[in-house]
C-alpha cells in the first residue's frame, strides 16, 4: 500500500524517485478503491505531512520542466496530487487533532504547484490533440478549504 512505499522510499530513495514512487502508489490505491483504516490514514497522514515540501517541489519542478513531446503523460501525477487534496486531506498528522489539510492549507497557500501543472496537462492535451491522439480529461480542483 501507499503508507508502505512512503517508509520504505523516504529511507532509501533520492528526493525525485521518492516523489516518483509515492505518487504511483497514491494513483495505484485510488484507481484500485482501497480504503485505509484510522492507523493507516494517521501513518500517511503524517508522512505526507512531513514529506509534503518535498513532493510539491518535485510537482512544481516537473510541470515548469514539462514537455509534452518528450515526456509522459503528467495527468498520473494530477490524479495523485487531487486524491492527496480531496481525499487524503481530512487524514490526521502526528500532531494532536491536527489533519494534513492544516499542512496543505499553509504550504498551498502562497504556492503555484497546482496551476503550473495543470497548465502541463493542458499542454500536454493539446499536443495529443494535434498528434491525433486520445487521453482522459480532468483538472485539480483546489477546494475553498485549500486556498481554492
Amino acid at each position: 500500500s501507499v503508507f508502505c512505499v512512503c517508509n520504505a522510499a523516504i529511507q532509501t530513495e533520492p528526493n525525485d524517485i521518492y516523489c516518483e514512487r509515492v505518487l504511483e502508489a497514491i494513483d495505484s490505491c485510488d484507481k484500485a478503491g482501497i480504503q485505509f483504516n484510522s492507523r493507516q490514514q494517521k501513518e500517511i497522514g503524517t508522512i505526507l505531512k512531513k514529506n509534503l515540501e518535498t513532493i510539491l517541489d518535485f510537482l512544481f519542478d516537473f510541470a515548469v520542466d514539462f514537455d509534452p513531446t518528450r515526456e509522459q503523460s503528467p495527468t498520473r501525477h494530477r490524479s495523485a496530487l487531487r486524491v492527496i487534496l480531496n481525499d487524503f486531506k481530512h487524514f490526521s498528522t502526528d500532531e494532536e487533532g491536527e489533519t494534513l489539510e492544516q499542512s496543505l492549507d499553509t504550504k498551498l497557500q502562497d504556492d503555484d504547484t497546482v496551476s503550473v501543472l495543470e497548465e502541463a496537462v493542458q499542454a500536454w492535451e493539446r499536443y495529443n490533440i494535434a498528434e491525433g491522439q486520445s487521453y482522459v480529461k480532468g483538472s485539480i480542483v483546489k477546494t475553498d478549504a485549500i486556498g481554492g
